[in-house]
């Protein structure tokens, strides 16, 4: 990104109905778009089929990219990515959370998060039932890794072994996953990452989760924490996810998914912050920089229900549209039916 990329000024403008990503029989989710060097753009995101419930995030993602020749239009899909191999890998039965950006060494880095299970793939149920034995074991083993390419296309070089593993006895003890990385002058890679102190071991979410942050010298790693405790740690009922990070031309900058409203005042809108080292955050006068209501371009409005995993995309010097993933369910995260990525265009106030 280039200098000066504050969202200082702007807001959400109107989102595309003919735009965006989905995909008949799948479920798709998080979105993650780069302008390569064919001049077209690049979106890559997490698919799983609709044969399991959308809680199969969990055992059965995987990353595929698609592409599109401007913002606003529908992208198509061009291949897998990411997908499963031997259950011995940390990464071996769902990779979830892509994000990608160009490697100053040439080529890309896929940064994304990876987690196994035990036995056979075709012992995961279908539909009717959110949490099984093989669901929480993958869940409470979700590490965050990196794969290079030398081209948008491929081939993806994938590791052995996870970037960012959880520290058992502190407070992100459990999982490393939603990273966000970015280049700061000052304090060279930059990764957010979400955590929890305790696994998942029923039905209701062992909240709160947080913000850990870490740097390193080579975007490959290793990455060492920049603080031993997680970000915002004085708002006691913070319970935040889905960050993204930038670097605006004078510090960082970030967007994230406020899950009970506890900083933005409204549950599941988004929360904007910034920051000189990296620790030490601030708040603009109004901490809620979106919520989930959506202008499209037929003149129609909608509240969603999700409007999660958020992704900033620049061009030509200044913030142009915001990537979400969306859905809505009358029952709850675990059972959105209907998700696609859409691309929000940002304006002036």
């Amino acid at each position: 990104m280039q200098a000066h990329l504050t969202l200082d000024g702007f807001t959400l403008g109107t989102t595309c109905k003919a735009g965006g990503f989905s995909m008949p029989g799948y479920h798709v989710w998080c979105g993650a778009v780069i302008e390569a060097e064919d001049g077209k753009f690049h979106l890559f995101a997490s698919r799983w089929k609709k044969d399991y419930p959308f809680t199969a995030w969990v055992t059965n993602s995987e990353i595929i990219r698609a592409v599109a020749s401007s913002p606003d239009e529908p992208f198509h899909f061009e291949e897998v990515v990411l997908g499963q191999r031997e259950e011995f890998y940390w990464d071996a039965r769902s990779v979830h959370n892509p994000v990608i950006i160009k490697n100053p060494k040439g080529g890309y880095l896929l940064y994304y998060s990876g987690t196994t299970f035990k036995g056979d793939l075709n012992t995961v149920p279908p539909k009717g039932k959110k949490h099984y034995k093989q669901w929480l074991e993958a869940w409470n083993q979700q590490t965050i890794g990196v794969a290079t390419a030398p081209a948008i296309t491929g081939p993806w070089l994938r590791r052995d072994k996870p970037l960012l593993s959880p520290r058992p006895g502190k407070w992100d003890a459990i999982i490393t996953t939603n990273p966000s990385v970015t280049y700061d002058p000052k304090l060279g890679w930059v990764m957010l990452y979400k955590s929890i102190e305790k696994p998942y071991v029923g039905d209701s979410l062992p909240a709160p989760f947080r913000f850990g942050i870490c740097r390193s010298d080579n975007p490959e790693g290793p990455f060492t924490r920049l603080q031993d405790g997680p970000l915002f740690s004085g708002i006691m009922d913070a319970d935040l996810e889905d960050p993204f990070i930038w670097h605006n031309g004078e510090c960082l900058e970030m967007l994230a998914k406020d899950m009970n409203g506890a900083i933005a005042g409204v549950p599941r809108a988004g929360i904007r912050s910034w920051s000189h080292d990296g620790i030490h955050w601030e708040f603009p006068n109004d901490p809620c920089f979106y919520k989930r209501s959506l202008n499209w371009d037929d003149g129609s409005r909608s509240e969603q229900d999700f409007l999660e995993r958020v992704w900033l995309l620049c061009k030509e010097g200044k913030p142009s549209h915001l990537y979400f993933a969306t859905g809505n369910s009358g029952e709850g995260y675990f059972d959105i039916q209907d998700s696609s990525n859409i691309a929000v265009q940002l304006k002036r106030v």
